[in-house]
């Protein structure tokens, strides 16, 4: 992240009196960390979260993004983690195991 959109980022949680802030925006996480989505987005309620940006007050902005995403474009220095996530190639266990159990995928 540049370094004035990161000083400005960092401040807002103190100005605005907020504990935390979450973006979750593809138009904010690209122009805040320099992150790309690899999925194609629209209106629809069924569009993976591919990541969000937190900022805490007092500290620095987080960026948490599915496992499945490249963090290559990331501006640097910026704090990256990654959460599990899943596709229908590879469903997430704890999620849809019963599902799996019962019917188990016909395809590898």
């Amino acid at each position: 992240m540049t370094g004035s959109r990161s000083a400005r980022l960092a401040q807002t949680p103190c100005e605005k009196q907020i504990d935390h802030a979450v973006l979750s925006s593809l138009a904010s996480l690209r122009y805040l960390t320099g992150f790309t989505a690899s999925i194609e987005t629209g209106p629809s309620p069924f569009t993976p979260v591919a990541g969000v940006l937190l900022v805490e007050r007092g500290g620095e902005p987080h960026l948490l993004l599915a496992d499945s995403e490249p963090i290559e474009g990331v501006f640097s220095g910026m704090a990256t983690s990654t959460f599990i996530s899943y596709t229908i190639e590879k469903p997430h266990p704890r999620l849809f195991g019963h599902v799996l159990k019962r019917n188990p995928p016909r395809f590898r």
